[in-house]
């Protein structure tokens, strides 16, 4: 018993060693270690404390840092935005050219989004639109700002679509109907293809 206490022991010992010598993260950092996620709190000699976003607080073991992988949110230099907006079917292909220039133009004049890298491209013809895909990063790695960045950019993509005359497309299904049950023949007939 007392081998196997010392073991634990000097495990979260090198753990503590681990985060202080490589420090993979900091007091105050946003990680995520195999199913737990949130902001570290403290760093002791054998445990970790990471505050939840659900506010629930979660005391790891030093030795887990040195088995499991650390992914440091905190560390991103900026953040992504992936996203596709659809159009309806009835755009025309100068109107998609149009509206996909228009969605280029927002992320290049939008001083919180990188303008050195981003995507937007007509990408697919969906089930119920016509996609646009939209690739680009935030300046801010903030949540809240980078939520309110986000807010923006999509409504200055609504006003721009709007500008155009265009729609944006939502779920539809066509469906055909060769005969109603107890419909005369003679409707059916005259029904046309």
């Amino acid at each position: 018993a007392p081998a196997l206490a010392s073991k634990d022991t000097l495990a979260n010992l090198v753990g503590a060693s681990v985060i202080f010598w490589d420090r993979p993260f900091a007091v105050g950092g946003w990680i995520v270690v195999g199913d737990v996620e949130g902001t570290v709190e403290e760093v002791g000699m054998r445990t970790t404390r990471v505050r939840t976003f659900a506010k629930s607080l979660i005391t790891l073991p030093n030795a887990k840092f040195t088995t499991s992988s650390i992914n440091n949110w905190s560390k991103m230099p900026r953040r992504r935005i992936k996203m596709s907006v659809g159009l309806t079917y009835d755009t025309k292909p100068a109107q998609m050219e149009a509206a996909v220039n228009e969605v280029r133009e927002s992320i290049r004049t939008n001083e919180a989004i990188h303008n050195d890298f981003f995507l937007v491209n007509f990408d697919k013809m969906g089930d119920s639109s016509l996609e646009i895909f939209i690739y680009c990063f935030t300046v801010t790695t903030n949540w809240a700002e980078f939520l309110e960045v986000k807010q923006q950019l999509l409504l200055d993509i609504m006003k721009r679509i709007d500008n155009l005359g265009l729609d944006f497309a939502f779920p539809t299904r066509t469906i055909h109907v060769e005969s109603m049950p107890g419909e005369p023949k003679a409707l059916t007939a005259e029904r046309p293809e």
